[in-house]
């Protein structure tokens, strides 16, 4: 049985495209070392060392997905300056379809600046416009959606609070489902809306934002989960959890599948890596149970990076030779199977 996820790169669908919409930025990461305190300020110095940029928000989404061999276009706001056309650069060469774009000449490039030292984020410097989107720019990004979308077998919302995923994005998209996975990932209180989706993926704080309720136990957790479902009427339910995995909630079960233990330097754009593997092996035909393993396989493999990471094929083959993956696999997805 294992052989069976084991060589699932051969089964991955990477002829038709899934469409990323959401929240682009452009990660910039300067590196550095710290080894005195400011006589100026009570606050570290850090002695420049190099620099770079990166996709970051709903781009990351789109880049861990052609990381594995994707078709990928992506709809978005960015600004009329400087920091858009090189995150036009970093798309292009990430063989990511940049025609639904939309240009905004009211509002910057969303960019996230971190100071890195030893491995570790030390600060970050964000420059954005996170207020709706006006009407004249909802429009745009509308008549994107409909030429973009006939052409896609997945869409996946990627939602940072940035403006540009509004009630009546979700309407259009919710109308649009038909038989594309569809999936969705945000951080704002609007989970209510996406009825019908795939499966979404909001991580635990999200869930307390969305019933107004903390989430003291592990039984507070699953009662949140399946209510969820239920409200959605979606395939699934997945909670990401930190450091203790991912939980999956469907009508028939609810499964947890713990973090597999790695050294963590990094978690930023973990959750983007889940959700581009778990639609991309959702729309290859994987089941739910199986596309979940593989996806928290995937989180496993960027949190061991630095920064907002992709993975790729040969890394997670190469991590589901390891024996740890292979106990887990038994234990929860065979077992799980067997319950069916």
């Amino acid at each position: 049985m294992f052989s069976e996820i084991h060589n699932f790169s051969l089964k991955f669908n990477t002829s038709k495209k899934i469409l990323v919409i959401g929240d682009i930025m452009l990660d910039e990461y300067w590196f550095g070392e710290m080894e005195r305190i400011s006589p100026e300020a009570p606050v570290p110095v850090l002695k420049y060392i190099s620099s770079e940029f990166r996709l970051g928000g709903a781009a990351n989404v789109a880049k861990n997905l052609t990381s594995l061999g994707a078709n990928v276009s992506i709809v978005g706001l960015v600004g009329n300056d400087v920091e858009s056309e090189r995150l036009k650069e970093l798309l292009f060469d990430s063989n990511i379809d940049t025609s639904g774009l939309v240009v905004s000449k009211k509002r910057p490039t969303t960019r996230k600046l971190r100071l890195i030292a030893r491995k570790q984020q030390v600060l970050r410097v964000d420059s954005e416009d996170s207020n709706q989107i006006d009407s004249e720019e909802l429009e745009k990004v509308i008549n994107s959606l409909k030429k973009q979308i006939p052409d896609c077998g997945a869409i996946i919302v990627s939602d940072y609070r940035k403006g540009i995923i509004t009630k009546e994005v979700i309407e259009f998209l919710v109308n649009s489902i038909d038989n594309r996975v569809c999936v969705a990932d945000s951080k704002a209180k609007n989970y209510l809306l996406f009825k019908g989706f795939t499966t979404v993926a909001p991580n635990l704080k999200e869930v307390e934002a969305i019933f107004d309720r903390k989430l003291m136990s592990e039984e507070d957790i699953v009662q949140s989960g399946r209510e969820l479902l239920k409200l959605l009427g979606s395939k699934a339910v997945h909670i990401t959890r930190g450091a203790d995995g991912i939980s999956l909630f469907t009508e028939e079960s609810t499964i947890n599948f713990p973090a597999f233990s790695s050294e963590v330097y990094d978690v930023t754009g973990a959750g983007d890596t889940v959700t581009a593997v778990l639609t991309l092996a959702l729309m290859s035909g994987f089941d739910m149970i199986h596309s979940t393993f593989l996806a928290n396989v995937a989180a496993a493999i960027v949190v061991r990076k630095v920064g907002t990471s992709t993975t790729s094929i040969n890394e997670i083959e190469r991590y589901l030779r390891e024996e740890e993956i292979r106990d887990l696999y038994n234990k929860i997805v065979l077992k799980s199977k067997k319950n069916e």
